[in-house]
C-alpha cells in the first residue's frame, strides 16, 4: 500500500492504555456544536441528573417506542459517562505533563471532549461537567425542550426548542466526529492516539440506549458515517497542511483519511455520482504518492483537493441519511466488493487502521443483510465469530492475538480471518 512503516501509526498510540483509547480527545475546532435554535436563542444545559427520574429514562421495562432505561444504560455501561474520570488516569496525567497542563480536568483542551463543557451562563442548576459527555452533550441543551418533552409532543417541535436531531444519522455522526476525529496535533505529539471512527461499530459498543427508527440501519449508518468521517479526516489534512505542520504529524491524518477512501470507495461506487467516484480515486492516488515519497509534493494542491472532496462527502452523507435507495442487492454488492478487494487481502500492504474500517464495514453490512429493511428496535443481529475476530479497533473489540508483544499488527493473520468473514454474505 505504501512504504512508510506501520510503526509510525503504532507510535501514535504507544504507551496509551486501554482506558485512554476508549475516550475522546481535544478537538481542532473551538466550538463543539452550535448551541442555538433557528432564531439564534441560546439554551442552558441541565445536566444528566435531570434525566434520571425512575419513570422517565430509568424505568425497568421498555415502552413501545423507546427503551425507557436510557439513563440507566448510559450511566452504567456507556464510556461517555466515564469520559471525565479518564482525565485522572495515568496515561492522561503523562500527556498533561508533556503538554505542561497543570490539571487536565480544568483545561479546555481536555474538557471540551471529556465533558459537556459550556460557559457559566449556559449552565443550569444541575449542570455538572463531571457528568462526562452527558445527555445534553449529544441531545442538545435541555432548557427549551425539557418540560415540553415530558408531555405528549411532536419530535419536530422539540427540534425547534433546541433539541438536536440525533434520529438523523448524518446529524448524529456530525456530533460524534467533532471529538472522535478532530484531534489537535499537539495532543497527538504528546501521546494521544489520532483516533479513527466508524459509527455503526461505535454505536453498538456504547451500547445503544435508543431504538433506530430508519430503515436499512446497518448500511445507512455505515455509508453516512463513512462520508462524514472522511469529510472530517480530509478537513484535518487540509488544516494541518495550511498550518504548516511537520510531515510526521500530517501523515497521521493522511493514514486516517486513506483508511476511509480505500474502504468507502466501494460504497461510493454504489451510492455516489461521477464527481464523488472521481474524487475518491484521485485522493487514493494522491495519498499513495505522498506516503511512498514520505513527503507531500504540492501541499496547496492536496489541501485544495481535500477541501473539495470534503464538501462532496458532506453532501453525499446528507443525501444518504434521508435516502430510500437502499436494498438487499446493494448491501450484497458492497459486501462482495469488499470481500474481493485485493488491497484488503494483501498482508504486506494492509495496516490496522484500514483493517478497522474494512471490518466495521462487514459488521454493519452483515447486520443489514440479516436484519433487512427494519427498522431495528434495539435488537441486534448476533455477530458471527468470524466477524468478531476481525474487529481490530476500537480497543474493546481488539483481539489480543492480532497484535504481538510490541503492539505490532499481525496483518497476515487478519487477512486470513477477513477472508472467512467475507464469505458470510452471498
Amino acid at each position: 500500500m505504501n512504504s512508510i512503516p506501520r510503526k509510525i501509526m503504532s507510535a501514535a498510540i504507544g504507551g496509551i492504555g486501554l482506558a485512554a483509547l476508549l475516550t475522546f480527545a481535544g478537538q481542532e475546532t473551538t466550538l463543539l456544536i452550535p448551541n442555538a435554535d433557528a432564531q439564534g436563542k441560546k439554551w442552558k444545559y441541565f445536566g444528566s441528573s435531570t434525566c434520571g427520574g425512575g419513570s422517565c429514562h430509568a424505568a425497568s421495562k421498555p415502552e413501545a417506542n423507546r427503551p425507557a432505561n436510557e439513563y440507566t444504560t448510559w450511566s452504567k455501561k456507556d464510556n461517555h459517562a466515564k469520559a471525565f474520570n479518564r482525565l485522572f488516569e495515568e496515561a492522561s496525567t503523562e500527556m498533561c505533563e508533556e503538554l505542561e497542563i497543570e490539571d487536565g480536568s480544568k483545561d479546555k483542551r481536555c474538557t471540551v471532549c471529556h465533558s459537556t463543557d459550556v460557559p457559566k451562563d449556559l449552565q443550569g442548576d444541575k449542570y455538572n461537567n463531571e457528568d462526562g459527555v452527558s445527555c445534553d452533550g449529544c441531545h442538545g441543551p435541555a432548557e427549551g425542550w425539557f418540560k415540553p418533552h415530558t408531555k405528549p409532543h411532536k419530535y419536530e417541535d422539540m427540534l425547534k426548542l433546541g433539541m438536536w436531531d440525533t434520529r438523523n444519522i448524518w446529524r448524529r455522526t456530525d456530533v460524534c466526529v467533532k471529538c472522535h476525529l478532530q484531534i489537535e496535533p499537539e495532543l497527538v505529539d504528546a501521546g494521544h492516539p489520532d483516533l479513527s471512527f466508524e459509527i455503526f461499530a461505535h454505536s453498538r459498543r456504547e451500547p445503544p440506549h435508543w431504538y433506530e427508527r430508519q430503515t436499512w440501519d446497518g448500511v445507512r449508518a455505515w455509508s453516512v458515517g463513512q462520508a462524514v468521517s472522511l469529510r472530517e479526516a480530509l478537513r484535518k489534512i487540509s488544516k494541518r497542511i495550511k498550518g504548516k505542520k511537520e510531515f510526521d504529524t500530517t501523515v497521521l491524518a493522511i493514514y486516517q483519511a486513506q483508511s476511509y477512501t480505500l474502504v468507502f470507495k466501494h460504497g461510493v461506487a454504489v451510492f455516489g455520482g461521477d464527481a464523488e467516484k472521481k474524487a475518491v480515486k484521485s485522493l487514493n492516488a494522491m495519498f499513495a504518492a505522498a506516503l511512498d515519497a514520505e513527503k507531500i509534493a504540492d501541499g496547496a494542491a492536496m489541501a485544495k483537493a481535500c477541501d473539495a472532496a470534503a464538501d462532496l462527502m458532506d453532501k453525499l452523507g446528507q443525501k444518504l441519511a434521508k435516502s430510500t435507495d437502499f436494498d438487499a442487492a446493494k448491501v450484497k454488492a458492497i459486501y462482495a466488493a469488499l470481500a474481493a478487494d485485493k488491497a484488503l487481502l494483501d498482508p504486506d500492504g494492509i495496516d490496522e487502521f484500514v483493517a478497522e474500517q474494512a471490518a466495521g464495514a462487514l459488521y454493519a453490512l452483515y447486520n443489514s443483510s440479516k436484519q433487512g429493511k427494519g427498522p431495528r428496535n434495539n435488537g441486534d443481529v448476533e455477530t458471527p465469530g468470524a466477524i468478531g475476530k476481525i474487529l481490530v479497533r476500537p480497543t474493546v473489540y481488539k483481539p489480543e492475538d492480532l497484535f504481538d508483544d510490541e503492539g505490532t499488527f499481525k496483518a497476515g493473520e487478519w487477512v486470513k480471518r477477513y477472508k472467512a468473514a467475507g464469505a458470510l454474505v452471498k
